[in-house]
């Protein structure tokens, strides 16, 4: 996993998973790998868990904590092409004591690996289309009375140009954990230029 590197917020949410009843724990794996793939013919096409929050005994906060954490953890390693048995060891480093529920998440991640691969090969690609702008607001998802507590999502929109001037946006939401990763990885982005950019400028003072 020499590519693979993991904020440590996110390897905490991955610890709300073990919390989840069998159900939920199903549920939401179900819905990170449909999400992921955009393939329902792996796990049903269901991907949504807004029921769990209220029967969860959790509530929302630990069914979010565990969805933002199981899908950055199998992003980055799809990304990265990591094998299942990576995503086994991850998953019982992350206290997940369950073999069963172990079991699930890997046979899903070998199912599932290439369609994931090849749908994050085609988000965010934007041709010759080059970034002129960025815009983001917080949006809230207010819930009926006791059905649990609201969310925070982000609400992200990309401004483009393309070569002839034209002007265009694609737009994305994501939810706090995604974000935190989000600004993590820019940071590692921006270290890592600045590093290359200090060493070019070494070699020309010699």
């Amino acid at each position: 996993m020499s590519d693979l590197e993991l904020d440590p917020a996110t390897l905490s949410l991955l610890t709300s998973l073990d919390s989840l009843s069998a159900p939920g724990y199903k549920a939401v794996v179900k819905s990170v790998f449909g999400l992921l793939s955009r393939d329902p013919k792996h796990l049903g096409n269901d991907s949504s868990i807004s029921s769990l929050h209220s029967s969860e005994s959790g509530g929302a906060a630990a069914v979010n904590d565990a969805h933002g954490g199981l899908l950055t953890l199998v992003t980055e390693l799809a990304r990265c092409n990591c094998s299942p048995d990576q995503l086994q060891q991850l998953l019982e480093d992350a206290s997940l004591t369950d073999p069963d529920r172990v079991a699930l998440a890997v046979a899903a991640y070998t199912q599932c690996k290439d369609g994931i691969r090849e749908t994050l090969r085609n988000t965010g690609d934007f041709g010759d289309k080059k970034m002129v702008g960025f815009d983001w607001r917080l949006d809230y998802r207010v819930r009926s009375s006791g059905a649990g507590e609201n969310t925070s999502v982000f609400l992200c929109k990309f401004r483009l140009m393309d070569q002839k001037g034209v002007e265009s946006s694609e737009e994305m939401e994501c939810d706090m954990a995604q974000m935190k990763d989000l600004l993590y990885r820019l940071n590692q982005g921006v270290k890592a230029a600045e590093t290359v950019e200090e060493r070019a400028g070494a070699k020309k003072k010699r």
